[in-house]
């Protein structure tokens, strides 16, 4: 989902009473391997993607973060939510919120490309992990492994 989209929401929402609480946002629902397929076709990056057995999510968080600059706090939930997949209903938001049109998965990726190649994008996620002591800096750069 676009962070544009997920701001409409956020200033929509605020003062709304009907507003309060958890609400499921975004677009169509897709698997997270249609969305790193999608992606990679965006960047023109070849890709395949290799099943494995599941692996209990906290295991596999570190095995994504020994091969990308994702830091744990991140890879946990994103790990949990590829082995226990969830599909938001959305209604609510787009009963409460008829004016927002969130933009199409590979609209939102387009344009985050298109940001991030003419260097107009002022944070990355890869400055998640925060300030730390650590011997370990992370880069931003194309690919998956170090």
């Amino acid at each position: 989902m676009a962070v544009r989209d997920v701001l409409a929401y956020l200033v929509a929402s605020l003062g709304r009473l009907d507003s309060l609480g958890v609400m499921d946002i975004g677009s169509e629902p897709l698997t997270f391997k249609r969305m790193m397929q999608r992606y990679a076709e965006a960047r023109g990056l070849p890709r395949a993607i290799v099943p494995v057995p599941v692996l209990a999510p906290k295991l596999a968080a570190l095995w994504v973060g020994f091969v990308t600059p994702i830091p744990n706090s991140l890879a946990v939930p994103l790990v949990e939510g590829v082995v226990h997949p969830i599909i938001g209903d959305t209604s609510r938001a787009r009963r409460l919120f008829p004016e927002i049109a969130p933009l199409s998965y590979g609209e939102a990726v387009r344009r985050a490309i298109a940001r991030t190649d003419a260097g107009e994008v002022v944070t990355r996620w890869s400055a998640a992990a925060g300030d730390s002591d650590s011997s370990a800096r992370l880069a931003d750069r194309e690919g998956v492994v170090r």
